[in-house]
């Protein structure tokens, strides 16, 4: 049987970025002062970065057009990317995944140049079969879409956010929702995830042997 397609976000379901985002937020809205705990509990109850910004007073349209550009200029930065840290059990997930999935990372970030360099940093460069970035011009969906003509229903899409579940669904596989990044249990169900589980080192051996297309 050919191996099936698992495709997998990157912050949040491999790599904890959350320190590198709470603190470029800092620096571009100082008025702010969202303690980490304080910022990332918002964050996974579903508050956006402009409700985020509004409730610190920023609210001028070209002060949140000047975050935007700002955030997107800085957030990959290598020096910052090195604040990142691989989420507990990752590498040893993809250690399991290995031979019965191509293991295919979809992420949203922007420099394919630094994110290789950041997965060798991290080692798990050497644990994923495809890299796919969107650099912020692309869907994941239609990303995927470029590289595989078709999934197929036993393939599977892990990931922390709402989006990614749609991008799951929109691509007719089945998804799983972890905790462990930007947003909590009850939002996550909102997007009916096949499945929650706290992270990827909790995906058991059922749910990663290949489902039957």
């Amino acid at each position: 049987m050919a191996e099936r397609l698992l495709f997998l976000d990157c912050d949040g379901t491999l790599v904890d970025s959350r320190r590198r985002q709470h603190a470029l937020f800092l620096e571009l809205a100082p008025q702010a002062r969202y303690g980490f705990d304080e910022y990332w509990t918002r964050k996974r109850a579903g508050a956006n970065q402009g409700r985020m910004l509004a409730d610190a007073g920023v609210t001028d349209p070209q002060a949140l057009e000047q975050f935007r550009v700002e955030w997107l200029r800085r957030i990959e930065e290598p020096a910052r990317l090195a604040q990142d840290t691989l989420l507990p059990g990752a590498a040893e997930f993809l250690d399991r995944a290995a031979g019965r999935w191509t293991r295919v990372l979809v992420t949203g970030r922007q420099s394919r140049e630094h994110l290789l360099v950041q997965l060798a940093q991290l080692g798990i460069a050497d644990r994923l079969d495809v890299v796919l970035n969107t650099e912020q011009r692309l869907s994941k969906p239609v990303l995927v879409r470029s590289r595989y003509a078709a999934c197929r229903p036993g393939d599977l899409f892990v990931g922390d956010t709402g989006e990614d579940i749609l991008a799951g669904k929109e691509l007719g596989v089945r998804t799983v929702a972890v905790l462990s990044g930007a947003t909590d249990e009850g939002t996550l169900a909102r997007y009916a995830p096949d499945r929650v589980v706290a992270s990827v080192a909790a995906l058991d051996a059922a749910l990663l042997e290949p489902a039957a297309a």
